[in-house]
This record gives C-alpha cells, structure tokens and sequence, in this order.
C-alpha cells in the first residue's frame, strides 16, 4: 500500500507589477514642469529688473531734487540782497525827495540857491531797478519737475512765491511808470533839470527862480507823485522781501533735514 501525500499550501500569487505610464504622458510632465521652471526664471528677472530700475529712478529723482533745492535756495538768497540794496536805494530816494518837497513847498523861507540846487542833484529822483533771479523756479514748474519736491508745504510755497514775484515786478513796474514814465511831466514845471542831470549845461543856481517853483501847483504835483510812488514801491519791496525770506528759511530748512548742504 503506497503511502499517501497531503498536498502543500498554493504557491503565494505574484505581486502586481506597477502600472507604467504611458511615454507620452510622462514627456508632457516633464515639459510642463521645465516650462514652470523657465517661466519662473523670466518672471524672477523681470522683477529684479524693475525693482533696479524703480531705486535707480527714485535715486535719480532725490538727486535732481537736490540740485534744485541747492539752486533755489542760492537764487532766493541772491534775491534777498537785491531786494536789501533796492530797498535801501528807495528809502534813500524817499527821504531826499521828502526833504526837497518841504523845503520848496513848506512854510519856511527858501533856503540858499545852492543849496536847493543840491538838493535836486541828490538822490530825490533815483529809482531803484530789483531784477529778481527767477529761473530755477520758472525751470521747476514749467519742466514739470516741481513733483520732484516731496515736501507738500514747500511745493505750494514754491508756487506761491513764482507768482508773487510776479505779481510785485509788474506792480514795481507801474509806480515807476507813475512817478517818473513822464519825464515831461518833471521837465515841464522844471526845465532847469534836464541841464542838472543831462549835460554841462546846467544853469547857475543864482539864475533859477525857485521862489516861482514854489507857487507852481504842477510842481507840488509831480513831487507828491514821487512821493507816493516811493511809498508804494519800498511797501511792495518790503512785502516781496518778506515772502523770499520765507522761503529762503524753508529751503534751507528742507536741506538740512535732507543732509544736503
């Protein structure tokens, strides 16, 4: 009797081999993942290149702003002392004028022909002549670079200024063309100037009436205009004088605190 064999436990089942992808699937991943990195690599450029050009922009503009407070603020301390000199020629010109008009039309006797004659070859009829330096700020607002000032207070002080210069050149210009645009109206009740300030000549003193000149309502006239257009234009330079030293203060304030000077 042959012995009998149980049968041994099943041969274990072969594990699943992974599913392959397909070649073209794996060639478009491998694209797509290149075209990220690429895409990456321009965006990361073009980044990198506005921001250098946004600083170089900024620091070309903080410079040009610089150039133009250090400018402006050179041409404001050179309209300062034109305007000192202008007024003190003014105010001169006023007290002269002030005295010639009471001795000639006051109460008191006429002094001495010489004398009076000196009186007129003084400074009573000068004028002083304020040519403003005033094209940085024509520059700053008609380039359009007055954007390039950060300071919102200094840019409408800025602007404030340009037109009152403005304003007070065309108003000096007018009490001028009162007082003296008519030089026949001084020549008419005074002929005797046109020799004092024109030529040699000028009559002896001894030889002008000036006793007549004193009783002549066209010469009280002329001498009042004088008088109020000398006002008038030390006030105007006074006021203008004021505003630049405003802004003198300001701009170099602004420069100090930009550690500019």
């Amino acid at each position: 009797m042959q012995p009998t064999t149980e049968p041994g436990p099943p041969p274990a089942a072969e594990p699943d081999a992974p599913p392959r992808r397909a070649p073209l699937r794996e060639g478009l991943a491998r694209g797509w993942r290149a075209a990220l990195r690429e895409f990456a690599i321009i965006v990361a450029g073009v980044l990198c290149a506005l921001a250098a050009q946004s600083w170089w922009q900024a620091h070309d503009e903080r410079g040009r702003e610089r150039d133009y407070l250090r400018q402006l603020l050179a041409d404001t301390r050179e309209n300062e002392r034109r305007l000192d000199q202008a007024i003190a020629v003014d105010s001169t010109a006023g007290r002269a004028v002030g005295l010639l008009a009471n001795t000639l039309f006051g109460a008191a006797p006429l002094p001495a022909p010489d004398s009076l004659s000196a009186l007129f070859r003084g400074e009573a009829f000068a004028s002083s002549d304020f040519q403003p330096l005033s094209g940085s700020y024509g520059a700053l607002l008609m380039a359009g670079d007055l954007r390039l000032i950060r300071t919102d207070s200094l840019r409408s002080l800025l602007v404030s200024y340009a037109a009152t210069l403005e304003h007070e050149q065309t108003m000096l210009g007018l009490f001028l063309e009162q007082s003296a645009g008519q030089p026949d109206r001084l020549a008419r009740p005074m002929p005797f100037l046109r020799g004092m300030f024109f030529g040699d000549g000028a009559a002896p003193a001894g030889t002008i009436d000036f006793q007549r000149l004193r009783g002549d309502p066209d010469a009280e006239s002329v001498f009042f205009a004088v008088q109020v257009s000398n006002a008038n234009r030390v006030t105007h330079l006074r006021r203008l004088r004021d505003e630049t030293r405003r802004l003198r203060r300001a701009l170099d304030a602004e420069l100090r605190g930009r550690g500019g000077r």
